[in-house]
């Protein structure tokens, strides 16, 4: 996989929470035992968990705003439909 391909925040993440255990190169190898691997699991899942909620927070606002165009082209529907509705929409606002 090339760099360009990777989500740069949660590479950081990902490194942040290996610490020294992060291989330098991709021939690299890094050698640990069982209990280093069991402490450093909690803080890479923790590194996703937090891209996930990013994500999630996106979607959501994406979901606003869609909603926000679509309530857009409705007005502008009504106010093609009838040139009247125009005036009603300005005095609201």
């Amino acid at each position: 996989m090339e760099n360009g391909d990777v989500n740069e925040d949660l590479r950081q993440a990902v490194e942040k929470a290996l610490g020294d255990a992060v291989a330098k190169d991709d021939d690299d190898d890094v050698d640990m035992d069982d209990e280093a691997m069991l402490r450093l699991d909690p803080l890479i899942a923790e590194a996703f968990r937090s891209q996930i909620k990013k994500s999630s927070n996106i979607k959501i606002i994406n979901e606003k705003l869609h909603h926000q165009f679509r309530v857009l082209d409705l007005i502008e529907s009504v106010i093609k439909k009838d040139e009247r509705m125009r005036f009603v929409l300005v005095s609201l606002i």
